[in-house]
Formats: structure tokens, sequence, C-alpha cells
């Protein structure tokens, strides 16, 4: 099992090498004998494709569930819940549907007791009914110590791999049967769907209808009293009737084999035979369960090719490619003739592409009827056997008779429906759902991709936009600003040259403007000059005056300064934190035109220190808030816009941060760390 399994897992990638593992390993309950070696079986075939180590095998009998067998629970116990209680796995037997449970412990059936009494808190879990016909006869249980463990994929693998075991747990009631009660032979094999034969000595003696159809015959009587070697191409009729002879003796043989079988016609079919001793009228013979291999090698080539064609989704660069992609896979592979493939906006699905039907214009709204919209609206896949008994039916561009519709979606919405009709009555099957299911996970990882690129794609086209954007307005703003200190300067020189007198006025006027210029260039410098930090050891309250020295405050304006510690040390760049309170300091002043307080406070904390600048303007605009940081962003007349962008990044570059808030005045406040990041 163990290298069978690793060989299928490690040469098809993806949810068809898993599918197909299990369909590989599916045919190792035709060994089991017992319900116990069946749940043994299963276990580790799930715990061995998925991955899941925890699990719990349970049968259904006299009104409760009884887990038998289990796989990662070091204190398991046999233990038996009633049908009429509460529990996860009772409510999978009782409305016989798949259970995903993300978070248990926000589940009311969830049984604390249960997984107390098992040993380990699991968070999550998957339920799977195993029926035959409509009865649920056993339950999967997987369940995971993390939440939301289990995914929709995973539910279907294990759906897949139930209709197997309840198969498997079929026959050996049939066997137990079978053994007791001759008379139950024949009610039984002519009841089941497998192809079964009886064989005494040489010759057939029973077979049913279904064996008698396999093999191309009219009646089961032109088969009674043949030598079953004659059931056999030429080159294999002596080994297998040695086999069968040996097996007669009492002899060790295997019991299960592959092998092909003559019809009535010549033509051969493959089949996969499980054989057993059994009393047949007074004497030993051997019962045959044959199973048809022919539609299993179908579904695996159905597979193998879903796989193939389904690479080409993840080439696809665009929404036109991904459902022609998507048609010609349905189309090549499961040969369906009338397709569409429609895609969901704004609450309602319209088709977007088709093959065999014209396409149909109109839209669907998702609270209206129909059997795609159903699909759309409820997330799931909906099989319509026969459409002229389903009122979600709505007649298109031609008069179906069954339907099979199979929802797309992408992180829990449905965004497209992928849509197959026939004029056939129950023209689908639960194989052909299992397989569109799992081309609409291939669909749905395409349009992810699609989507994630068109997002790269639009945020540089916005980063683009921005840096030229930015680039205009620092060119006009280059143009703009330094041409009036330019202007002052080059006025100032002429005036000195006619009134040699007027020195000092114009000295004054010049320095000013070489200032302002000076200024918006060191503004410049702070946004796009090297970022390494100049660090050394500062006293933070120095900063404070140094600044407050030099930055021209008018008289109407109250100053306040307010230290923690007399003495707040700090490693940092003293030019660029200095230049960041600069601008606080100014932009304080100039909020204040009429007079005020400006208020600095220095605070000293085990981690960092803090400094505070508040002024008691008029406040921030609610407009401009998210703007005040944006590069090139400003309300005054001559203002770069560039103040604040550099005094962020400065702080940042310390691993600080800095904030503000605004009201009746505003206060922008700076944390640095007192360790280097």
């Amino acid at each position: 099992m163990k290298e069978g399994l690793k060989h299928h897992m490690s040469s098809k990638p993806g949810e068809e090498g898993k599918l197909l593992a299990m369909l590989s390993h599916a045919k190792e309950l035709a060994q089991a004998s017992t319900i116990p070696e069946i749940a043994r079986a299963t276990l580790d075939t799930v715990k061995s494709v998925l991955g899941y180590d925890l699990g719990t095998f349970a049968v259904v009998e006299e009104k409760g569930i009884h887990f038998i067998e289990s796989t990662g629970f070091p204190n398991f116990q046999r233990i038996r819940i009633p049908l009429d209680g509460t529990g996860i796995s009772v409510r999978a037997v009782n409305t016989g549907a798949t259970q995903i449970v993300d978070d248990v412990t926000r589940d009311p059936s969830h049984l604390a007791v249960t997984s107390h009494r098992l040993g380990i808190q699991t968070k999550s879990e998957l339920d799977v009914p195993v029926k035959i016909g409509e009865d649920v006869v056993a339950i999967i249980n997987l369940e995971s110590i993390k939440p939301a463990a289990f995914k929709p994929h995973d539910a279907t693998l294990v759906e897949l791999f139930s209709e197997h075991v309840a198969a498997a747990i079929q026959r050996t009631r049939q066997l137990e049967q079978l053994k007791t009660s001759e008379e139950m032979y024949r009610q039984l094999i002519e009841s089941t769907l497998e192809p079964v034969v009886v064989i005494q000595g040489d010759r057939v003696v029973y077979t049913n209808e279904a064996n008698t159809h396999l093999r191309g015959y009219d009646s089961p009587s032109e088969l009674l009293g043949q030598d079953h070697t004659q059931s056999y191409p030429p080159e294999e009729r002596e080994r297998i009737k040695e086999m069968a002879k040996r097996r007669q003796r009492g002899e060790e043989v295997p019991n299960r084999y592959m092998m092909k079988l003559l019809k009535k016609d010549g033509s051969t079919v493959e089949v996969e035979t499980s054989v057993t001793l059994v009393n047949y009228q007074g004497r030993p013979a051997i019962i045959s369960f044959v199973r048809d291999m022919s539609k299993w090698r179908h579904y695996e080539e159905q597979i193998l090719a879903l796989h193939t064609h389904s690479a080409r989704l993840a080439t696809a660069s665009n929404l036109k490619t991904i459902i022609e992609a998507t048609l010609d896979t349905v189309q090549n592979v499961l040969g369906y003739d009338l397709l569409s493939f429609l895609i969901l906006e704004k609450d309602a699905i319209h088709s977007v592409g088709s093959r065999g039907i014209h396409p149909v214009i109109r839209n669907f709204p998702l609270d209206g009827r129909g059997i795609t919209v159903k699909a759309a609206r409820e997330k799931r896949s909906i099989l319509v056997p026969d459409t002229r008994a389903d009122p979600e039916y709505i007649q298109g561009t031609a008069e179906t008779l069954s339907e099979l519709a199979v929802p797309v979606v992408l992180d829990g919405e449905t965004v497209a429906v992928i849509n197959a009709e026939s004029t056939r009555i129950d023209a689908f099957t639960e194989n052909d759902r299992k397989l569109l299911e799992i081309l609409a996970m291939h669909v749905a990882s395409a349009l992810e991709r699609i989507r994630v690129r068109e997002q790269i794609i639009a945020e540089q086209a916005r980063s683009t936009r921005d840096l030229v954007d930015g680039a205009n307005k620092l060119t006009a703003m280059v143009r703009h600003d330094l041409r009036a200190p330019l202007q002052t300067i080059s006025n100032a020189a002429f005036l000195l040259k006619q009134h040699p007198e007027r020195l000092p006025e114009l000295t004054e006027s010049i320095d000013r403007s070489v200032a302002y210029a000076d200024k918006m260039l060191e503004d410049l410098r702070g946004m796009t000059g090297p970022s390494e930090l100049q660090r050394a050891l500062v006293n933070l309250n120095d900063l404070v005056e140094i600044s407050l020295a030099q930055t021209k405050i008018p008289d109407a304006i109250k100053v306040t300064v307010t230290h923690s510690d007399d003495f707040i040390a700090v490693s940092l760049d003293a030019t660029r934190i200095r230049r960041a309170l600069d601008n606080l300091v100014k932009n304080a002043v100039e909020a204040m035109p009429n007079g005020g307080t400006l208020t600095i406070r220095t605070e000293k904390h085990p981690e960092d220190v803090t400094l505070a600048v508040s002024d008691t303007g008029p406040g921030i605009p609610r407009a401009e808030k998210d703007l005040i940081f944006k590069p090139f962003h400003t309300t005054k007349k001559t203002g770069t816009g560039l103040g604040l962008t550099s005094a962020k990044q400065a702080v940042e570059a310390h691993g600080g941060a800095i904030k503000f808030e605004t009201g009746n005045g505003t206060t922008f406040t700076i944390t640095l760390p007192t360790k280097n990041p």
C-alpha cells in the first residue's frame, strides 16, 4: 500500500494525484473480509493520501453510532453514541450529509466529553457518511488540532472513497449471509449490482444477471454448466484453472487479481475479481465477485486528461483564455456538447461563452429562478437528472432534459458557473460532478492568479502615476519657489548698484531669500538623500532649546517647555531630528497667526522617549488629515509640501513613529526608541 501510494503521489501532483491514489487503494478494500478490516484499511488510506493523523471509523447500528477503529488517538475507546443525542457524527448520520466544521468549540453539537475520552482536544472536524442507497451505514471521521484544517476538496475525495467503502461493507454483509443460507445466496446476489459467478470444480453452477450482461449474453442459462476456463482468453486459462483447483483444495493462493474475460462476441473486458470459498448446495465452491474495470480505467483516463488540459489554465493570462480553456476541457475530456460559462457580476449571472448552444443574452438575478442561479447562490454543484421535474429549471435557447451546474468559488464567493446540459434524461453521473468540481477548482486558481496579477499591474500603474505626479510637482515647485528668492536676490543686487546706502536693508532681504532657498533644498535632501544615520548620544532637551533659539517666534505667541527629566539621553542623528523638530515648530507658529500658545514637552520612558509639539490654532481640517504626510501636499501659498514628509521619514529611519491629534489645536508627537533598532 505505502510504496504504491508514494509512487502515485510523486508522479501525479495536486488533487488529481490524490484522487488517483484513492482509486488505486480503493481496490484493497476488496481484500477486507470483516468490518474492522474495512475500517482499518479506510483510515490507513485516508491518512496516507490526505495526511491527517487523527481519525475514527464508526458503524451505524441499533439506533446508535459505534466507534470501532481509530488512528492517532492515544486513549481510543470503543464508544457508542445514540442517534437521538448530540454530536457532529450524529448529525452526519441523521442528515446523510458531509459535515465540515472549522471550529468545533462553536458548534453546539460538538461532544467535548468524547474528545476528552479520546485523549486529544481537537479544533476542527470532517465527517463523511458512508451510504448504501439512502441508508447511512458508517461514518468516516477526521479531526485536527488546528482550526479550519479541512477543505472542500478533502471532503470531495473522502466522499468518493466512501462509495468504495460502502461497496466493501455491502459485499462483506452479503458474504456473511451467503455463508449461512443458500437461499439468501440467490436473493442477495441477484440484488447486487456487481457481477457474481459460482464455480464448482470446473463448471459454472450459478451466475447473476449482472455477470450475464457483462459477458454479453442474453440469459444466465447460456453460461450455466460452461467450463469456467472458457470465460478467459487462451493465454490465461491454465493459470486460472490451476489457481481454482488449489483454492478448492484449501491451499493458499491470491484471492484478488486482475484478468480479462471473454465476451460472447469474442471481445474482452478487463475485470478485477475477488474470490472466496463457500459451501454451495452441500459442496465446496468458489464465489467470485467481478468488477468491470473498464469504467474505472476510463475514469482514470479522464482524470489524467483533465490534468493535462488544466495545465492550459495555468498559463492563461486573461479571462477569455480561461473561458476557452475551460470549455475545451469539458468538451474534450467529459464529452459534453451543450456547455456555457457564466460570470457573476452585480448580483446576477450572465453567459460569456458557450458550446453547442446559443448563449443567453439576458442576465439572471441571484434572487430569481434557474439551476445555474441556484448553484451560484448556494455555492454548491447542482445535478438535475430530469429538468421537467425541477421547478428551478428555466429553458434557455435549447430544450434540455438534464443539467449539471458547478460554481467556481473564490475566497468563499461564487465568481462563475460551469454549466453542462443534455437533451437526454439522467445524462450526468456523480463522477461527472466530481470531475467538474475538480475543474472548477483549477478555474478558481487561474482566476485568482489573474486577479492578483491585475492588482500588481494596477498598483505599479498607480506607483508610476504617483512618481510622475511627484516629479511634475517637484519640477513645478522648484520653478515656482526658487524663482521668487532668485528674483528677490536679483532685484536687491540691482538696487545695491543704484542705491548703495540701502545696503543693510537689501542685505537682509538677500539673506532671507538665501535662507528660504536653502531650506527648500534641505527638505529635498531629506526626501532623496542617503538614509544612513549619523548617530550620536544627544540630550533631547538641548535640541529643543537650540530649535527655539533659532526660530523666529512672534511676540503674540507664548512658549511653554516642559521636561520629565533634565537630561534625556538618546542616540540619534541630531541633524535629521533637529530638522524634523524645526518643521513642527514652524508649522505650529504658522497655525497661530493671531497669537496663541506653543507647547513643547519631552518625556523619558523605560523603552523610548517622546517629543510633543502643540499649538492652539484652529486644528487640521478633516479633509486634510489623510494627506498630511503625503509628499508635495501643502495648504500654504509658498510651502514645498515636503516638511512633514521629511520629518516622518527621519523619525521612521530611527525606528520611531510620528502621529498627530487635532481638534481645538494640534499636537504632533514623536516617539523614539532609546535603543537602536
